[in-house]
């Protein structure tokens, strides 16, 4: 059964009565999980998975096995019915990867939890190809394709960009090809495996460092009475100054 991705706006993957994944942004994105990393194609859009029938239920039970769609409803916007997409874990191959690093900076580690799901059907999605060409002045645009925007279009590199992408690729020691366009195109693409992160940090980490500066902050704003510096501030008055709290 096809199930289009503008059908349902939440998806939740369940059995024997406990939720096992569920999220609710970026439903379309195709993920991947690498060497302990997440990435996506930023212009790849899935557009329907095929599942066994998906039949319509009027409550959630965790303890059917099979797909349904599930009217809901979002505390901030009650008066608007939403569409969750229930799949019993066995019309997949559901694989939970665990938490892992998201991003680390300023003295913060953020994690998420990372779930594999097979698709024994696969799914089709929209692929966004690119394609460097160095054409000559008589190059014409050919027929159906448009300038700069669309399915099926094209786009001038000027001089200027030209210099600038030659310069990078020496600095990183890569061979140049001179090209004067840009030919881009969507095509149709089949797939079976989508990797999707938790919707939100599952757990946030602080070095020594930035708890410190987090607390001094915190004792700041709190001896003014308003909210007046963040740890960004801290870290700042500390390259010039000694803040020890009594």
């Amino acid at each position: 059964m096809r199930i289009s991705i503008d059908e349902f706006s939440r998806m939740v993957v369940y059995d024997n009565g406990k939720i096992l994944f569920e999220k609710g942004r970026d439903l379309n994105a195709i993920g991947t999980f690498e060497n302990g990393k997440y990435s996506s194609e930023y212009f790849d859009r899935i557009e329907f998975f095929n599942l066994p029938e998906v039949k319509n239920a009027r409550k959630e039970n965790l303890f059917r096995k099979d797909c349904y769609f599930l009217k809901y409803t979002v505390p901030y916007m009650t008066w608007e019915k939403r569409t969750a997409l229930y799949i019993h874990v066995s019309a997949i191959d559901f694989e939970d990867l665990g938490e892992h690093i998201e991003s680390a900076f300023d003295g913060q580690t953020n994690y998420m939890h990372y779930y594999r799901l097979h698709f024994p059907d696969g799914f089709r999605y929209k692929h966004r190809n690119f394609e460097r060409m160095n054409v000559s002045d008589g190059w014409k645009l050919p027929d159906g394709a448009t300038w700069d925007h669309g399915q099926n279009c094209y786009t001038l590199v000027d001089k200027e960009d030209q210099d600038r992408n030659k310069r990078l690729m020496e600095e990183y020691g890569k061979p140049y090809e001179p090209y004067n366009m840009i030919h881009e195109w969507t095509s149709e693409k089949y797939g079976y495996d989508v990797v999707y992160p938790t919707d939100t940090f599952t757990r946030i980490e602080y070095d020594k460092e930035r708890q410190d500066q987090e607390r001094i902050a915190e004792v700041v704003n709190e001896v003014l009475g308003r909210h007046t510096i963040s740890h960004y501030d801290v870290k700042k008055l500390l390259t010039k100054l000694t803040i020890e709290i009594k």
